[in-house]
């Protein structure tokens, strides 16, 4: 049941929230267990951003090389033909 009417909203902010068992709160971690906790979430965000900057990488280098071999595959016949007809 809520907390209707001034004397019970009075006894509701009395009782403290409750939490469950076994999940600390932010006062009951020590401030090197807090450290090293950021910490390790920086270092698995810098692994994931230099994991995703790597794969950009290697996905615009083969696009370029796939790229270079479909304009070397196409374009030098067509330029040879090109210049057969031009030549005839």
């Amino acid at each position: 049941m809520g907390c209707v009417g001034s004397a019970a909203a009075r006894e509701c902010r009395a009782v403290p929230a409750q939490r469950e068992v076994g999940s600390p709160s932010l006062h009951d971690v020590q401030p090197s267990d807090l450290r090293r906790r950021l910490w390790l979430v920086f270092v698995g965000l810098g692994v994931l951003i230099a994991a995703l900057i790597a794969g950009s990488l290697l996905i615009a280098r083969e696009l370029h090389d796939s790229a270079q071999r479909k304009y070397l595959d196409r374009v030098i016949p067509l330029r040879g033909a090109m210049r057969d007809l031009l030549r005839s």
